[in-house]
């Protein structure tokens, strides 16, 4: 038989002495202004009384012990100077479900809980519930436990909400930070974000190994989470054919991307400008050892301010480049202060080559036409579309070729190798980008044999 609270009513409503309370382990954690609350008493009196319970036996004089009302308790003993109070007295025999129970319904209501500790309490009681009369397996009425509609019945609400704070309480244990937010909402929104991460990581894990899967696994496997300026100085001298850099500008990227969210917004790992020079010159320089000769080069970087800088250094570093840069038109712009600036629709790379090597498709133009990735579609923060790395690859490798992507970010341009049949192999600090990367491969795939950025639906 299912087991709910009873109907707890207080036995009297009473004046007793402070001295005789006890106040034992009490939940809450800010009391909030109590001389704030100590003036309204003044004024108006003690509207709420306290709520406490019978003690027997217990030493040292205490005849009660505080159940709720630890504010109202502080502002009349500390604040005010009173020697009695006005408490709701309850009986001895109260069980610790009823004590929770008469806890919150107390405090929610007068001075707002923290957010935790409201769901925690909402918590606390609900677990001690299905302790007591087990959890409800079935919907029906006659079915014997205890369920979240059950709880949420206790505190007037809905089940979606009990349901939401339990979880909201359940995660705060495991991630503190979620304690810490501005309010209830903004703790939601953030648990939110980071259940669908959590998602895409438990199924990236869950990779079907089947005989037709092999290039995939090794695809994935390629993928290697770890910081690029360490894992490429531990690369063999002339492995690759060509190596595409995509590193972040240093140019505050992310403050001006005004449609990404914040939670991408830091994900994404800006470089500060001396971050910037030093690493671009490092990476030139060891992408010149990594190259075979007649190997290319595939830098983009920010027209202002590195264009001088991005070629100077490329040239130091051995490369024939000519300074003339490939362009991605993207059809859209953003800028910083559109009241003075044109919208920047176009991204800049260079071309660089390692000796006398020659392009593999003659004649292509340096613009590129290929619309941004849709946002539904888009995980990473700047990815660029599939299509346009096919398109820009082919120009500089062939099929059983290689490349090296040392800032892989969404993995388009190793999706667009796979297509080519390059083989392909890119670093990423963000193990959630790689979790994103084998999330795409096993649950979008291939369309029509490729993979693809551009649904068919468009």
């Amino acid at each position: 038989m299912r087991v709910l609270v009873r109907n707890v009513e207080p036995e009297m409503v009473g004046t007793i002495p402070i001295s005789e309370i006890l106040v034992a382990f009490r939940r809450r954690v800010d009391k909030g202004d109590i001389s704030e609350l100590a003036a309204d008493i003044r004024e108006v009196g003690l509207i709420h009384p306290i709520a406490v319970k019978r003690l027997t036996g217990y030493p040292d004089g205490y005849q009660y012990q505080l159940l709720a009302g630890e504010r109202r308790l502080m502002a009349v003993r500390d604040k005010i100077g009173f020697d009695t109070i006005t408490a709701n007295i309850y009986p001895a025999d109260l069980s610790a479900l009823e004590i929770k129970y008469i806890e919150l319904i107390e405090n929610i209501g007068r001075e707002k809980m923290e957010y935790q500790e409201e769901c925690d309490l909402k918590n606390d009681i609900h677990q001690l519930q299905c302790e007591i009369s087990g959890e409800k397996t079935g919907g029906g009425v006659s079915w014997e436990g205890h369920s979240i509609t059950d709880t949420a019945k206790l505190f007037k609400e809905s089940a979606t909400q009990t349901s939401a704070d339990i979880e909201l309480s359940q995660a705060i244990k495991e991630i503190p930070a979620l304690g810490k937010m501005k309010n209830k909402s903004e703790a939601m929104k953030a648990w939110n974000r980071i259940k669908e991460k959590l998602i895409v990581t438990e199924m990236a894990t869950r990779i079907p190994v089947k005989p037709d899967s092999l290039v995939d696994k090794e695809l994935i496997d390629s993928y290697v989470v770890g910081d690029t300026m360490e894992l490429i100085t531990a690369e063999e001298s002339e492995s690759y054919d060509l190596i595409e850099i995509d590193s972040p500008f240093g140019i505050g990227l992310s403050n001006s991307l005004k449609q990404a969210s914040a939670d991408k917004k830091k994900e994404y790992n800006e470089w500060t400008p001396e971050q910037y020079a030093a690493n671009t010159k490092i990476l030139c320089e060891e992408s010149y050892r990594l190259l075979k000769e007649g190997g290319w080069l595939i830098i983009w970087f920010a027209q202002e301010p590195w264009y001088d800088f991005v070629k100077k250094v490329i040239r130091s570093s051995g490369f024939d480049c000519n300074g003339i840069t490939g362009i991605w038109s993207k059809g859209v712009g953003q800028c910083n202060h559109p009241n003075v600036n044109l919208a920047s629709s176009y991204e800049m790379f260079f071309y660089a080559r390692k000796g006398e090597g020659m392009l593999t498709r003659e004649g292509h133009l340096n613009v590129f036409n290929y619309r941004v990735v849709p946002v539904k579609y888009a995980e990473h923060l700047t990815p660029k579309p599939i299509e346009l790395y096919q398109d820009l690859l082919s120009i500089f490798v062939r099929t059983g070729q290689s490349l090296l992507v040392p800032f892989a970010g969404s993995g388009n341009a190793m999706l667009a190798a796979a297509n080519l049949r390059v083989r392909a192999k890119g670093y990423d600090n963000n193990k959630l980008n790689k979790d994103i990367f084998i999330y795409y491969i096993h649950h979008v795939g291939r369309l029509d044999g490729e993979y693809k950025s551009y649904m068919k639906e468009e």
